[in-house]
């Protein structure tokens, strides 16, 4: 093998080593791109079942206000509200 066929082969080779890494990269950006996608559709379905239940809701009680919170503020609502007076004001300081 002459020193130019040597050549020609590692370029072949380097070639190829990088247009599989690239092709590696692309399909782990459209793995990406498809979680994204995936857990956007899942906040979507939450946010839907939370409406419907909201509606069902207010159906049977027209007269009831309907708030809009995220679910970490009503959790945090829950919990502040099974402390002692004494603890609520503990944590308001």
């Amino acid at each position: 093998m002459t020193s130019q066929t040597q050549s020609t082969h590692i370029d072949t080779h380097f070639y190829c080593l990088i247009k599989h890494e690239r092709e590696r990269e692309r399909e782990r950006e459209r793995e990406r791109e498809r979680e994204i996608e995936r857990r956007i559709g899942e906040r979507e379905r939450e946010r839907e079942r939370e409406d419907s239940a909201d509606r069902a809701l207010s159906d049977r009680d027209p007269g009831r206000i309907r708030y809009s919170l995220p679910l970490s503020t009503l959790q945090s609502l829950r919990s502040l509200s099974e402390l002692s007076p004494r603890q609520r004001s503990l944590t308001r300081s």
